[in-house]
């Protein structure tokens, strides 16, 4: 009985370990360690792939006399690269945008004592300042937080600018209306009265779910409220923050937005000092009310960024705190991470974040080595900042979704995704500037617990397109093109590297089962024709040569190095019709493809990672390719 009880307790031991939540800070390890120096009130940090090429970038504000810091991800460690953009100013927000909808990430920086700074892209990594001509202000200072989104969902994005002037200027924040690559200025027409507040940061999106964005404004000081504008539908807004119950009076920094208890309204979490912080729960009828205090998650401390984060992948939201408290004589807490265990918060203990006590401000979420799992990034006050590797050790499942916007933006930014898994929804916010001075990856995460299939992933975008996938695959990342209804594997590493021992299994056709196959038809369905290659002994082929006899769309070499494909598709077309697409779904090429070569030519393409629809008939076949 004795050994009964021992095997019992180092089972349920074994369990906890199994399902540990942990995180390390590799930043250092990894080439990216460094600080933003010394700020007044913190400066922030982006998560966003700024290449496109299917790692998330790192992109790091610095103190005046210091340039903007751009590290590249390379599979997972970090080369720093210089993008010719040298202002010394201290910079606040650093954005990664496409502002003019071209296709490529533009690059807008915020600053405290020098003007606001917008780079266009020509493709190649190559920035222009665009800032004069643009239409923005260039007499702006003392500039915190931006947010881009399409407040008439035209398909440009348009931005807002909050503005912390403690001195005589009083700046009010700006509402600048994008037409077509330039900005103008409507911030009086459309109601955004806001002088002499100390504004720290906004965001944009639909609280009240009737179609269209709406901007949320933290405001310091506990002089003022903080302001909730309805978008009217007709590029003016609405001051409903008093009727709302979000016009709370803190020494508000965050707007963190995320559906923390899957209801499908969107949430706000508000970071404060030590009065603590607010989490102001959506109650479906244009209202909200502060739940924080009930639900444990006040902090109760000096808090500044703050993101929702499902860091175990068990299908909810955790909240992760940045503080600007050092752990040392003051007890208070520098630093938290909620978990959300089935709508109950708690801070567990030896995850890894015991040493999470520098001077902290903003923080944003990726996922730096494509494993799944969210990653932290915190941005330190004269300490190097934290890259917090997510090791939580368990055996849940995730998915990772990038969208690209046709009629809507080009990166699909106001859609909201829900996913179902195992009968109960989840939904992410694709936002464009959050949390304090954060942007996160443009990859959505959702953890789906133990389930190894979705029921379904429904997005609705901007344009008011909606998609639905039914029956999606766990443990991948895909993209979605609006309006097609289907998802594009961009799984990178090893998947997408054919192992010739894995034939059989016809990783090309997920509609294959065991019971259209036979065992000596080499994994293929049995509608494989006549065609002598289809036969079950296919010992002698290569992988290529294997796929081309399949029904769906194959290119090799993927990659390539030098943009030549051989297409491989059985088909009985003799000319087809390629659109080439980059990985946010912008048409860069068409090309004809002659069943005689078969060959797609994209040497004109820069490097990157592209999604060919192959027209063959009546048939629209996806596929992806690399160039290295």
């Amino acid at each position: 009985m004795k050994k009964n009880y021992l095997l019992i307790i180092l089972l349920s031991f074994a369990c906890l370990v199994q399902a540990q939540l942990g995180f390390s800070d590799r930043a250092a390890a990894l080439g990216a360690g460094y600080s933003y120096g010394q700020s007044y009130l913190g400066g922030g940090v982006s998560f966003m792939d700024f290449d496109q090429d299917g790692w998330d970038d790192l992109t790091y504000a610095t103190e005046a006399g210091q340039p903007v810091r751009f590290f590249r991800n390379v599979e997972g460690s970090f080369m720093e690269v210089d993008l010719g953009i040298n202002d010394l100013f201290e910079t606040k927000q650093v954005m990664w945008v496409d502002y003019d909808n071209d296709g490529d990430l533009d690059f807008f920086a915020s600053s405290i004592n020098g003007y606001n700074r917008l780079y266009a892209n020509n493709g190649n990594m190559v920035m222009k300042d665009v800032t004069q001509g643009s239409g923005l202000y260039l007499d702006d200072r003392f500039t915190y937080g931006v947010a881009f989104g399409d407040i008439d969902n035209d398909g440009d994005l348009d931005l807002f600018i909050t503005h912390r002037d403690v001195g005589a200027r009083n700046q009010p924040n700006r509402l600048y209306l994008n037409e077509g690559g330039t900005f103008v200025d409507i911030s009086e027409t459309a109601g955004i009265s806001d002088e002499n507040y100390l504004s720290f940061c906004a965001s944009f999106f639909d609280y009240d779910k009737d179609g269209d964005v709406d901007i949320y404004v933290s405001n310091d000081k506990y002089t003022k409220e903080n302001l909730l504008y309805r978008n009217n539908g007709d590029l003016t807004f609405t001051d409903v923050s008093a009727e709302s119950g979000a016009g709370i009076i803190i020494d508000a920094m965050s707007t963190t937005i995320g559906d923390y208890n899957g209801d499908s309204w969107p949430d706000i979490y508000v970071t404060n000092t030590t009065e603590g912080n607010y989490l102001l729960r959506n109650n479906q009828n244009g209202t909200f009310t502060n739940v924080a205090p009930e639900l444990g998650v006040e902090f109760l401390s000096i808090a500044w960024g703050a993101a929702f984060i499902d860091a175990d992948n068990d299908t909810d939201l955790d909240i992760y705190v940045s503080g600007m408290l050092n752990g040392g004589a003051d007890t208070r807490l520098p630093s938290a991470f909620y978990e959300n265990q089935n709508g109950s918060f708690s801070i567990p203990s030896g995850i890894g974040l015991e040493g999470d006590n520098r001077t902290s401000f903003a923080n944003a979420i990726g996922d730096f080595n494509n494993d799944g799992y969210p990653d932290i990034l915190v941005m330190n006050d004269s300490e190097p900042n934290f890259l917090w590797e997510n090791q939580t050790t368990n055996d849940n499942h995730y998915l990772k979704i990038k969208l690209a916007g046709l009629d809507s933006n080009s990166f699909g930014f106001g859609s909201t995704l829900e996913l179902r898994v195992s009968g109960s929804s989840q939904y992410n916010y694709a936002l464009c500037g959050e949390s304090y001075l954060g942007q996160f990856s443009d990859t959505e995460f959702f953890g789906m617990g133990s389930a190894t299939t979705a029921e379904y992933l429904k997005v609705t975008w901007p344009s008011g397109t909606v998609d639905i996938i039914q029956n999606v695959e766990a443990d991948k990342t895909y993209m979605l093109i609006e309006g097609t209804g289907e998802l594009i594997d961009l799984q990178l590493g090893p998947a997408d590297e054919p192992e010739e021992e894995e034939e059989e299994e016809d990783p090309m056709d997920d509609d294959t089962t065991e019971d259209d196959t036979t065992e000596d038809d080499g994994g293929l369905p049995d509608d494989t024709g006549d065609d002598e290659s289809s036969t079950g002994d296919n010992s002698g082929q290569s992988p290529q040569e294997q796929f081309c006899v399949r029904s769906k769309v194959f290119f090799y070499p993927n990659p390539s190095t030098d943009g030549s494909f051989e297409v491989c598709l059985r088909t009985e077309s003799t000319q087809m019709q390629a659109d080439v697409f980059s990985i946010n779904g912008v048409r860069v090429l068409s090309q004809s493809v002659s069943s005689e070569d078969m060959q797609l030519d994209l040497s004109t393409l820069n490097s990157g990672l592209y999604v060919v629809k192959l027209q063959a008939g009546e048939d629209t076949h996806l596929g992806k390719v690399l160039i290295r």
